[in-house]
């Protein structure tokens, strides 16, 4: 269904929001699900349309799934390694997370490539090493990839390069294995955190996630309820939409402990922030500073993620800003859209050059990819007259109810649904 987001800028967000539960840590949560046959219950899962394609690949592998609110039942207990085709795994990049635990619980597992956003390469190779060290047998097609494995042992799992998706596989194949396993090279967000802090409360014994060599010695699993940590990208999201349209708000259950980099951010660019009663402020100045060199990095640093949204902040900065891009070589493609906006922008392989304007213009855009879409409404916001951002549903995978939140704070949004 085609989506669309008409929004209306030109007037500073002000008042108190509400941040959702990660899509980043919900989504390998929801995969853990099927190591345990019994049921599950997740709490605080956002209401997106990626957590949608997940809970119905579970249901295609046996799976009962209900939701209630933001709570999510999983009952795994008559769960299946069934093959899942292309056709169904291509919607989102998070389904070769259920490549860990099919091959842990039942040894075998035959599935389409992933899909997702388009904004580099995004290879599988790290996930499907990963389980060869851990003495699975790899089968590859056209199009989709087959695993098998009589027992999964324990040992050294060590990751070439930092991949969050391949630590988080190694975790749930780790929690399945025989014997204990050092995870060497792992990945330190906090997603990791909180899929390793729900597999202890199953029972798992994990130390040192956050850093880069993690210790999982499986132990016998039990039923279990769980709340996932808050979205560091959507509260960014809001800050970004705050700040670009020189408003203040309050977020309630926004953790600055995960978020140092993307505070830090809208420190240099003037803003003022505070952390009190569960959750962070922020107050825009009249107009922001430049920021003179932003990188994004894996974690502890600047998010990918947030790129997009810093971008679309610093179109009306005093001053010129680069961004240098060291994740993924496709993530400038939302520049385009700014400067049909009136921004002043340039890029040269993973090096963005902005030199801020006095103010955007609103027209017609496309969304490319999640956080670029993202990233138009708020230059939509900070804009003067409409802008109508198109592709809309790509901003569904990753922000439940983004324009409610939006009007509770001022803004003036409405989302439009066509076919």
């Amino acid at each position: 269904m085609a989506v669309r987001y008409v929004v209306e800028g030109g007037k500073p967000l002000h008042g108190e929001a509400q941040v959702s539960g990660s899509k980043n840590a919900a989504l390998p949560i929801l995969c853990a699900t099927l190591l345990y046959p019994g049921e599950t219950i997740i709490d605080r899962v956002p209401q997106i349309t990626d957590v949608e394609q997940i809970l119905l690949l579970l249901q295609d592998l046996g799976c009962q799934v209900r939701r209630e609110g933001e709570r999510i039942f999983v009952d795994a207990t008559h769960a299946q390694s069934r093959p899942l085709p292309r056709e169904k795994t291509s919607a989102l990049r998070a389904s070769v997370l259920l490549l860990g635990p099919l091959l842990g619980r039942f040894g075998e597992v035959d599935m389409g490539l992933p899909g997702g956003c388009a904004i580099g390469r995004r290879p599988i190779d790290y996930h499907v090493d990963v389980a060869r060290q851990m003495g699975a047998e790899v089968q590859r097609k056209d199009g989709s990839v087959g695993l098998r494995v009589s027992s999964l042992m324990g040992g050294q799992v060590v990751l070439p390069e930092v991949s969050v998706g391949a630590t988080e596989n190694a975790l749930l194949l780790a929690a399945a294995a025989q014997g204990p396993t050092w995870i060497y090279g792992a990945a330190r967000e906090p997603e990791i955190y909180d899929l390793a802090g729900f597999l202890q409360q199953m029972g798992i014994s994990v130390c040192g996630a956050g850093s880069d060599r993690i210790l999982v010695c499986p132990k016998a699993m039990t039923a279990t309820q769980y709340a996932v940590m808050p979205d560091r990208i959507e509260a960014g999201t809001l800050l970004a939409a705050a700040a670009g349209t020189h408003g203040k708000i309050f977020l309630h259950d926004a953790d600055w402990r995960t978020m140092g980099r993307i505070l830090s951010f809208f420190g240099r660019c003037g803003c003022r922030m505070g952390v009190e009663k569960g959750g962070l402020w922020l107050k825009a100045p009249k107009r922001l500073r430049a920021c003179p060199l932003l990188l994004t990095k894996t974690y502890p640093g600047f998010p990918t993620d947030m790129q997009p949204l810093s971008a679309a902040v610093l179109t009306t900065a005093k001053g010129t800003s680069m961004i240098m891009e060291q994740i993924f070589e496709n993530r400038f493609l939302h520049l385009k859209s700014l400067n049909a906006m009136g921004g002043r922008t340039a890029c040269s392989g993973r090096v963005a050059v902005i030199d801020g304007v006095r103010c955007l213009q609103g027209c017609v855009v496309k969304a490319t990819d999640l956080r670029a879409g993202a990233a138009l409404v708020v230059a939509g916001l900070m804009a003067q007259g409409e802008t109508v951002v198109e592709n809309g549903q790509y901003i569904q995978r990753g922000y439940g109810a983004l324009e409610q939140k939006i009007e509770r704070l001022g803004g003036r949004i409405r989302l439009e649904e066509g076919r």
